[in-house]
């Protein structure tokens, strides 16, 4: 369990994709993002990533339903790999509430050999997000 300003992150045992554990996020204000331990992904020079991800927003049947904005899918700005500004990659959808979702975002192209940092976060006042399989494919 890892406490944060916005948050606190768990492994949950009952909601995943194919086998337990998947990262829980429960988020503690509407004000800040809570977000995930970066994603750090080597890419050759001319390269992209395209970065997939599964995620669910809580619904009333589990307990407290998930109040927050879209969970977003961001890469990180790195000046030396040719980013100058973070990038929203990817979002969810209402299809993510009670069940897992599967978001996908390409990253820009990299001027340099270098490492891509992509995360995950979540706003609210009620209900948690749930990540699972991360998956990576260089392009």
């Amino acid at each position: 369990k890892s406490y944060y300003k916005y948050g606190v992150i768990t492994l949950d045992t009952s909601f995943f994709v194919l086998s337990a554990p998947s990262q829980r996020l429960t988020p503690n204000t509407a004000n800040g993002k809570l977000r995930t331990i970066e994603k750090r992904i080597a890419v050759p020079n001319g390269k992209s990533a395209k970065v997939s991800v599964w995620v669910r927003k809580s619904v009333v049947g589990d307990g407290t339903v998930y109040n927050g904005s879209e969970v977003r899918l961001i890469q990180l700005e790195d000046a030396a790999i040719g980013v100058t500004n973070n990038v929203v990659l990817a979002s969810t959808t209402a299809a993510s509430y009670g069940a897992f979702e599967k978001i996908t975002g390409t990253t820009a192209a990299v001027n340099d050999n270098g490492v891509v940092r992509v995360f995950l976060d979540c706003d609210g006042t009620t209900g948690w997000i749930n990540a699972d399989l991360w998956t990576v494919e260089i392009i």
